[in-house]
């Protein structure tokens, strides 16, 4: 297959994995992010403490009928790493009971913030989702509430690393 011609400035979440560097990048920490064992945790006196949670089992075993713990968690810290955020649509039953995480693409979904609103999201195709139908990742970034996307961040470094591999 013919690869993808990149170009200075071309650099974007949406084609910063054709770079092989990159693309190894992201593959070994996603994968090591992927093993590291995880837990859903609630900030108590004596600090953050592990709590008994429906999404903590699935989180740890399987959180939907199509990905493992692994290949969830590897997708979420792959979307991190690019986008800077990722998130999960909480799958409930009509009694509330919930019985899965369902990967959203990055791109598909928005936080929205006002001082005197309730915050919730946006999905392209879902609409208005509140925050407890979300479960929501981000990395570090300016706003407390959405993280910033490395790749933007670095842009210019790998503007760079495009044209040394043309």
């Amino acid at each position: 297959w013919p690869q993808p011609h990149l170009s200075s400035q071309a650099i974007t979440p949406h084609n910063c994995d054709t770079l092989p560097p990159m693309s190894r990048a992201l593959n070994l920490v996603s994968g090591d992010v992927g093993r590291i064992p995880k837990s859903v945790q609630a900030m108590t006196p004596a600090g953050w403490d592990d709590v008994e949670s429906r999404v903590g089992e699935l989180l740890t075993s399987q959180p939907n009928q199509y990905q493992s713990s692994f290949e969830f968690f590897r997708g979420m810290c792959r979307d991190l790493m690019i986008w800077g955020n990722s998130a999960a649509m909480i799958q409930r039953a009509n009694n509330g009971e919930v019985l899965g995480l369902i990967p959203m693409m990055p791109q598909s979904f928005q936080m929205h913030y006002q001082p005197d609103e309730e915050i919730h999201y946006s999905h392209a195709e879902m609409g208005r989702l509140m925050p407890d139908e979300i479960l929501h990742f981000r990395m570090n970034g300016e706003n407390p509430l959405w993280g910033d996307s490395p790749v933007m961040k670095m842009r210019a470094s790998l503007d760079l690393l495009a044209e040394q591999e043309e």
